[in-house]
């Protein structure tokens, strides 16, 4: 059986959440702009244009800095997350696409229905400054060996 992982730039302006919508992952719950990446482009392009996608700002490069990485697994799929900071751009944000609703929140009260691996990597890399961490949600993972378990195979054209 052949695994495959999803990699994905994640923009964790953390007081800054989107609730997806019309993804089929974690829609109808709250997380930072983000999204797979287009061949060719690196993690911080791919941040660049998701902001500009889903919620219509210009992201300035020189104001964006990778603050952590996340390796995650549940029900809903498996993937690779880069979160980032956005600290300068252009633009009011508003809900444009892949998302209904923007959010300003505090880093101490996120909203309930935040995805539950972003609630604990905006905690691990923002607040505790942590800057890898693995999130196992209600699987049975690791497993013994890779090739016998395919629970959290990823499809990363979703």
């Amino acid at each position: 059986m052949e695994r495959k992982y999803c990699g994905k730039a994640v923009v964790a302006r953390a007081d800054l959440l989107v609730r997806r919508c019309d993804t089929g992952f974690e829609d109808g719950n709250y997380g930072p702009v983000g999204g797979h990446l287009d061949g060719g482009e690196s993690i911080r392009q791919a941040a660049i244009r998701e902001c500009r996608e889903e919620i219509g700002v210009e992201i300035d490069p020189g104001g964006l800095e990778i603050i952590g990485v996340t390796h995650y697994c549940s029900p809903e799929g498996e993937g690779v997350d880069f979160f980032l900071s956005a600290t300068r751009w252009a633009g009011e944000p508003y809900p444009r696409s892949e998302c209904d609703d923007l959010q300003w929140c505090s880093l101490d009260v996120l909203p309930e229905n935040t995805i539950p691996f972003v609630r604990r990597a905006i905690g691990r890399h923002l607040q505790a400054g942590i800057w890898f961490d693995e999130v196992y949600l209600d699987v049975d993972w690791p497993p013994a060996h890779p090739l016998e378990k395919g629970d959290c195979d990823a499809d990363c054209d979703r």
